[in-house]
Parts: C-alpha cells; structure tokens; sequence
C-alpha cells in the first residue's frame, strides 16, 4: 500500500548505503520534513509469524491504514496506522513499512473515526496518548497490548502454547494546567486531591451528576465541564 496525495522526496546523507540499509531517513511529506524509521523486528515474534497472524490485528489500533491530519493541517492528508503494540505511527512507501519520528506535542488526528493522539513524554520516554480531553485540565487514554511468548510442552502431559497478542486494560492518565503525566488514582481522595483548591467543587459536580471516576466516559464529561 502506498500513501496516497503524498510526495516524498528522501535525502540520504551517505552515497555508500542503499535506501533499504538506512536506518533514519529523512523525507519531505507535502512539505513538512520528518525523520522515519523502519520497525525493528523482534526475534521472538518472527520466529512464530504462523502463529501470530491469528491474533495480529489485536496490536493495531485500526486494521487498515486511516487518513489523518499532523498538527490540525487540513491541507493534507496522510495514511497512518497506530500500531499499539509497538507504540508506533506506521506508514508504507514502497512496500516498506516505517514508523514515523516522534516530536514531543505532535497531534495525529484519525479524523474519519474521531480519535485523536498526542506525543507526551512519560517516565522520560515519548509515547502516544489518545486525548480524551484537552484543555487545562486533560485527560488521555494510553491502550496496551502484550505478547506472549508460546512455550513448547515440558512432558506429555502439557499442551503447547502458541504466541499471541493480548489486549491488556487501557491506562489513564491526567495532566492539569499542562504539568507531567499522572496515571489516574485508584483511591478516591487521592483522585479529588489532584484538583487542589477545586477538590470540593469538583467532589459537588460529580455527585450531582452522578459520575463515575472509574468510568472513562463521565471522566471525559467532568473534565469538559472543568475546561468549559
């Protein structure tokens, strides 16, 4: 699959590699300049391709490739796939999947499926977080897949278990007036602790609208309401 609408132009720094042997490039996208990788392939996971292949859809956010939008630049478009597992952007040129290179702050926006993410540092490492809501008070969503590694039978008396994908529990997070990451509390004071001189206000707000904290959706109501 090739990008579509999409006019790359590729310097290579050094006449001595060939196209397939660098590993950061450096392309012009309808005129944005980004750096891209091509994934690195875990040992594990190809020496069990077969057996993947039944739950490899699992890392991917989408299973094909979905237009977007960089930084709310409507002018183009590009073809993206999340691909959570990894925590990467993908694209294909040429037959060639890459991941593209992460700028800090950086908005994906999946526009045709609404779902939008942001490149944050957490634990000193970029990753990507869908944005639940943005403003001073925001809430982000980061989804979590696992592989599992198939493990052959000890005696026979066990099965063989093949390698697998695993959709683990999506993680929260909560950042206010734009300061680090915080993974959302599982006890409720430390929850309405985060709001400072807002706690009682917000404790209100969400026993008269009868909210969740451990619902997602009526998170995304309550930080509305707070950026509102």
């Amino acid at each position: 699959m090739n990008l579509k609408k999409i006019t790359l132009i590729i310097f290579i720094f050094t006449t001595t590699l060939s196209y397939s042997q660098i590993d950061n490039l450096t392309m012009f996208i309808n005129g944005v300049m980004v750096e891209v990788k091509p994934p690195n392939v875990d040992k594990a996971l190809s020496e069990d391709w077969d057996a993947l292949q039944k739950t490899a859809h699992i890392k991917y956010l989408t299973p094909n490739f979905e237009e977007s939008y960089i930084d709310n630049d409507q002018q183009n478009k590009y073809e993206l796939r999340y691909n959570i597992y990894n925590d990467e952007m993908e694209f294909v040129q040429n037959n060639q999947t890459y991941y593209t290179y992460k700028k800090e702050n950086q908005i994906i926006n999946f526009f045709k499926i609404n779902r939008s993410f942001i490149i944050l540092k957490n634990e000193d490492k970029l990753g990507y977080f869908e944005i639940l809501a943005k403003g001073n008070y925001s809430i982000y969503r980061k989804p979590k897949v696992d592989f599992i590694e198939g493990k052959m039978p000890k005696n026979n008396f066990e099965l063989k278990t093949e390698s697998r994908f695993i959709k683990q529990k999506d993680k929260i997070f909560i950042s206010i007036n734009n300061t680090n990451l915080i993974k959302l509390p599982n006890n409720k004071n430390a929850f309405l602790n985060l709001f400072g001189d807002k706690k009682e206000k917000v404790k209100s707000y969400m026993k008269s609208k009868k909210l969740n904290r451990k619902n997602t959706e009526d998170l995304i109501l309550l930080f509305l309401h707070l950026n509102s």
